[in-house]
């Protein structure tokens, strides 16, 4: 396996005190995520790369001294469970072990997104076992793992998590990719699942629910591109703008190509329109391409 030091973006946006006792906030994020290759089974004490049973530590042992914000985002691309799952419908289907996200969890990382193609890899079986895994792990550590995007129904998966840091009030929502081929994966009234950016519907409910809610920051995660591309999709500068202008949101975090995207800035509003890959086993090498190498942007923001 060749490793490869993700790429370090360091940005500070100043703003006027509140009060004279205003703190300063962190902020680190990095893309997709997953523990483990595809059709592998899930290890508890470990990652497996080729014959070898890889400790967590030593997984994350180039990343871990980066991981040192107040808030540590990453885009969770799998399906959490300690057992084996049945059901998988796709070519590249993965499963982590709950282990891994509390290694993570351990390291610093408490802002998820689980809205993304690989969050159904096992269907609703799948859906409703991460949901479980994930609740359990956030309440071991007493409510400071925040997650969104996936839920057990529509209402679940659009919702507004707030928290507090430092003093300072979070708003943050995620949404996913769901395409025509999918959509049988999408969060009903009764059914877990994801929302898909690309259904307006969804969209523009997810926007509502960002635009209702009273922070000092809100944070969108949205998982789109056409995989391996640098350059935007058709649109996409035009509906991540929406999302600063009609919902307030102060920080897009894009992800899904497993490729670096641009950097967008909008007065003190930032747009990541994808971070690639950040600690992402079974990701094929981006080398070869032409315009993408085999990197993934890490963010650090100061507030």
């Amino acid at each position: 396996m060749r490793l490869h030091f993700t790429s370090l973006l360091l940005l500070a946006l100043a703003f006027p005190p509140a009060t004279a006792a205003a703190r300063e906030v962190v902020l680190t994020f990095g893309g997709d995520v997953c523990a483990n290759r595809s059709r592998i089974l899930p290890e508890p004490t470990g990652t497996r790369i080729g014959s070898s049973l890889v400790p967590w530590s030593a997984w994350t042992r180039h990343m871990a001294p980066l991981i040192d914000g107040h808030i540590n985002f990453i885009n969770l691309e799998t399906v959490l469970n300690d057992r084996p799952l049945t059901g998988a419908g796709k070519k590249y289907t993965f499963l982590s072990h709950p282990n891994a996200l509390r290694h993570l969890s351990s390291l610093g990382i408490n802002l998820l997104s689980l809205a993304n193609n690989h969050a159904y890899d096992y269907g609703g079986i799948g859906a409703q076992a991460t949901l479980r895994q994930v609740k359990a792990i956030a309440a071991e550590r007493k409510g400071k793992l925040w997650f969104a995007g996936l839920g057990r129904d529509e209402r679940e998966a659009a919702r507004v998590v707030r928290f507090k840091v430092r003093g300072h009030s979070f708003a943050y929502a995620s949404i996913g990719n769901l395409t025509n081929m999918n959509m049988r994966h999408r969060a009903g009234p009764h059914k877990a699942g994801t929302l898909g950016v690309r259904v307006k519907a969804d969209y523009e409910q997810v926007l509502n629910n960002l635009a209702k809610v009273k922070a000092d920051y809100k944070i969108f995660s949205i998982h789109l591109g056409v995989e391996r591309r640098v350059n935007l999709d058709p649109g996409q500068r035009a509906k991540y703008e929406r999302a600063l202008e009609a919902a307030g949101v102060d920080l897009v975090i894009g992800h899904h190509p497993h490729v670096v995207r641009p950097v967008q800035r909008k007065g003190h509003k930032l747009i990541f329109y994808s971070l690639g890959n950040y600690m992402m086993r079974g990701a094929r090498d981006m080398w070869p391409l032409p315009d993408a190498q085999d990197y993934g942007l890490f963010g650090r923001l100061h507030l």
